[in-house]
């Protein structure tokens, strides 16, 4: 990751290996370009309410169609998935021709207090946002266990 500062004074030669170092030091631990591929996740936000889970999630540039949604064992999985071809002809002949493909899968482990068929989806504006009852859940017993 790179930061561009402005600074007052002279410039120092230097600057571009402190850059460098930084750079070069965290790469093996972050495997390569982990802050950039992190930087590029949809945004998720969960809010949890007293009788549900309520999660949106980003999704700009998919449709409707391009995304899937799971729940399975109290995680739930979402996918997307898209791709786009565009061609440009001159006489007959391809003078450019783009390929563009875009993915994204992230899962939420919630556990079994969802009613799972209870799940509702909706995806409006680039914004997809579920709502996920919770069931009722009873107090763990206490249960006393006898030593011998």
């Amino acid at each position: 990751m790179r930061t561009d500062v402005q600074k007052s004074g002279f410039p120092s030669l230097l600057d571009n290996d402190f850059d460098n170092l930084f750079q070069g030091f965290f790469r093996p631990v972050l495997g390569g370009d982990f802050l950039k591929q992190a930087s590029q996740l949809p945004a998720v936000d969960i809010h949890e309410t007293k009788d549900n889970y309520v999660l949106t999630a980003e999704l700009p540039g998919f449709s409707k169609e391009d995304i899937q949604v799971s729940f399975h064992n109290g995680k739930l999985t979402i996918a997307a998935e898209h791709q786009e071809e565009t061609e440009k002809k001159q006489e007959g002949q391809a003078v450019l021709t783009e390929r563009r493909y875009n993915s994204y899968s992230r899962s939420f482990q919630f556990g079994q207090n969802i009613a799972e068929h209870d799940i509702e989806a909706a995806y409006q504006d680039g914004v997809l946002r579920l709502v996920m009852p919770k069931t009722a859940t009873s107090e763990p017993e206490v249960r006393k266990i006898e030593v011998r």
